[in-house]
C-alpha cells in the first residue's frame, strides 16, 4: 500500500485512544490527515488508510475492537478526514492568495511598463533633438579647426624671436600673416615696432608681456588685437632662451585666432537659445502646482454637477479654477521678467505671512505624500522689502523638496525667527538625506535625484536665485539618512515693529 507508514501510524493512535482515551491523541489524527494531503492523498485514499489501520488493529489486538467502541473509531476517522479537508483548504487559501498576488504584480508590471515606454519614447524625442543639435554644433566647429589648420598650412602660424641683447626682432614664417594685417615684415625690428603694430587699446598689456621677458620673467599666454582695418585677433605664447644664467632670447608663436572668437560667438548665440529651453522648463515646473489645483478643483465642480449639489460648492470649485490660472499667469510674468533681470515690484511684507501662504499652498502635496507640516512662525512681524511672488515661489520649491525627500510619511518642520539684522527660515526635514557632493550640487541647475519622477532640477536653482536676488543667502546641511535642513537668510527691513508673542501653525 502506498500509504501503509501512514497507516501503522494511525493504528497505533487508534490503538492508544481505544485503550485510553485521550483528546491530545485527537490532534496528531488530525495532523497526520494533514500530512496525508500534503503527500498527495485523496479522500478516498484516507478511508483506504482507516481501513488498513483497523485490519492491522484487528490482526494484532482483536480485542481493542469489541462492540461499544465504534463510536471511538468513528470519531476518529472523521478528525483523520477533518484535517486532511482542513489542509486541503488551507492550500487552496494559500493558492488563491498566490494567484491574487501574481495577479497584482503582473497588472502592477504592466502599468510600469507603460510608464517606463512612455517616459522613454518621450526621452528619445528629446534625445533626437540633442544629437541633431550637437551634430551641427559639431560641424561648425570642425570647419572651423579645418580652416586654422588651412591657416597655418598658409604660414599664418609663425614665429618671432628677440634678440634681448641687441633688442632686435627676427621674423620666422609671418610674411603673409603680417601682409595680410596691412604691414610689411621690414617694418617691424623692434619692440616699438611690434607694439606700433598691435591695436591702442590692447598694446599696454603687450607693452607688459615684453617688459616681463626683459626681466627674465616667462609672461602668461596673451590674446590681442592688431592694428588694421578689420580687427583680427591673435593669440601669442612666449618660451625664453637662457644662457649662463641670464635670458638672452625669447622665442614667440603667434596664431590668428580670429575665426576661433567668430565661433566663440556662434557658440554663445547657442548657449542663448539653450537659455530659452531652460527658462521654459522652469516656467512648466513652476505652474504645475497652480495647474494641480486647477484640475482638482475642475474635477471637483464637474462630480457636484453631476451630483446636482448647491449651485455655491461649484461656483467656489470655479473660483479656485479662476484663481490658479491667474496665479499660472503671475507665475509666467514674473518667471519672465526675473530672467530678464528686471526687478519685481518690492514691498514691504510679513515673511511669516508669505511662508504661511505657502505652507498651504503645498497643502495637496502633503496629502499624496502622506507627510506632515508644521510651521513655527517668529515673535511677531519679520518685515522685509521682497517680490511677494517671486519669495512664494522660491519657499514654495523649498518645501516641494523637502516633502518628496521621501516617498511617503516625511516629516517637516519649518521655523522663522530674527538674527541680528537678518531673517532666518528653518526648513527641516527627516528624509534620506544627501551626501556632501549631492549638497553642493542641491542648486544647481537641472540635478535631481527625483529624474524617475518626473524632477525637472529647476526648483531648487529658482530657489537659490530668487533669493539671492532679495540679497539673502542659502545654507545647507545634510547627511546620508539623517534629513536636511536647509537654511534661508533674508534681510530685515530696518525700523521693524516690536516681536509679539510667539504662536504655532500646524498644516
Amino acid at each position: 500500500m502506498i500509504f501503509d507508514d501512514f497507516a501503522h501510524r494511525y493504528a497505533a493512535i487508534l490503538r492508544i485512544v481505544l485503550r485510553e482515551p485521550c483528546a491530545s491523541f485527537l490532534e496528531v489524527a488530525e495532523e497526520v490527515g494533514r500530512e496525508l494531503y500534503s503527500a498527495g492523498a485523496s479522500s478516498t485514499d484516507v478511508l483506504k488508510v482507516h481501513e488498513r489501520a483497523v485490519a492491522l488493529l484487528r490482526a494484532s489486538e482483536a480485542d481493542l475492537l469489541e462492540p461499544g467502541r465504534e463510536e471511538k473509531i468513528k470519531q476518529l476517522l472523521e478528525t483523520l478526514l477533518q484535517g486532511w479537508q482542513n489542509e486541503c483548504q488551507s492550500v487552496q487559501t494559500r493558492l488563491r492568495e498566490s494567484l491574487a498576488a501574481a495577479e497584482n504584480s503582473l497588472q502592477m508590471a504592466r502599468r510600469t511598463a507603460r510608464s517606463r515606454l512612455r517616459q522613454l519614447t518621450r526621452s528619445n524625442r528629446l534625445l533626437l533633438k540633442e544629437v541633431f543639435r550637437r551634430r551641427k554644433l559639431e560641424k561648425r566647429l570642425q570647419d572651423v579647426k579645418t580652416w586654422l589648420q588651412r591657416a597655418q598650412d598658409l604660414a599664418n602660424l609663425g614665429f618671432w624671436i628677440l634678440h634681448i641683447p641687441e633688442g632686435m626682432l627676427e621674423w620666422h614664417g609671418l610674411a603673409k600673416f603680417l601682409r595680410r594685417s596691412g604691414t610689411e615684415p621690414q617694418a617691424i625690428r623692434s619692440i616699438e615696432d611690434f607694439l606700433a603694430w598691435v591695436h591702442p587699446d590692447d598694446r599696454q598689456a603687450v607693452d607688459s608681456a615684453f617688459a616681463e621677458i626683459l626681466g627674465g620673467k616667462k609672461p602668461p599666454q596673451l590674446e590681442f588685437r592688431l592694428r588694421n582695418d578689420e580687427v583680427r585677433y591673435v593669440r601669442q605664447d612666449v618660451a625664453l632662451g637662457w644662457r649662463r644664467g641670464k635670458v638672452t632670447k625669447a622665442l614667440g608663436v603667434m596664431m590668428d585666432i580670429t575665426a576661433v572668437k567668430q565661433a566663440e560667438q556662434a557658440t554663445r548665440q547657442v548657449e542663448r537659445i539653450a537659455a530659452l529651453g531652460t527658462l521654459a522648463a522652469g516656467i512648466a515646473h513652476e505652474i504645475n502646482n497652480p495647474l494641480g489645483a486647477a484640475m482638482l478643483s475642475a474635477e471637483t465642480a464637474l462630480s457636484l454637477f453631476r451630483q446636482a449639489m448647491s449651485p455655491e460648492s461649484v461656483e467656489k470649485c470655479l473660483q479656485n479654477i479662476v484663481a490658479s490660472l491667474d496665479r499660472c499667469s503671475r507665475i509666467v510674468t514674473a518667471i519672465l521678467r526675473f530672467s530678464r533681470h528686471q526687478p519685481g515690484t518690492r514691498e514691504s511684507c510679513d515673511l511669516n505671512a508669505v511662508i504661511s501662504r505657502c505652507c498651504e499652498m503645498v497643502h495637496p502635496f502633503l496629502e499624496q505624500r502622506q507627510a506632515t507640516l508644521s510651521f513655527s512662525p517668529a515673535n511677531g512681524l519679520l518685515p522685509i522689502q521682497a517680490c511677494v511672488l517671486e519669495l512664494e515661489l522660491a519657499f514654495t520649491n523649498l518645501l516641494r523638496n523637502a516633502i518628496e525627500s521621501r516617498p511617503s510619511g516625511v516629516r517637516v518642520r519649518v521655523k522663522a525667527a530674527p538674527k541680528g539684522h537678518l531673517a532666518e527660515v528653518d526648513i527641516v526635514d527627516n528624509g534620506r538625506g544627501m551626501t556632501s557632493q549631492e549638497a553642493n550640487r542641491m542648486f544647481d541647475p537641472f540635478f535631481t535625484r527625483r529624474s524617475s519622477e518626473g524632477g525637472t532640477g529647476l526648483g531648487a536653482s529658482l530657489a537659490f536665485l530668487i533669493i539671492q536676488d532679495h540679497g539673502g543667502h542659502v545654507e545647507v546641511d545634510s547627511s546620508p539618512g539623517e534629513g536636511t535642513t536647509v537654511r534661508v537668510f533674508l534681510p530685515l527691513e530696518q525700523n521693524s515693529a516690536e516681536l509679539g508673542q510667539r504662536g504655532e501653525i500646524a498644516v
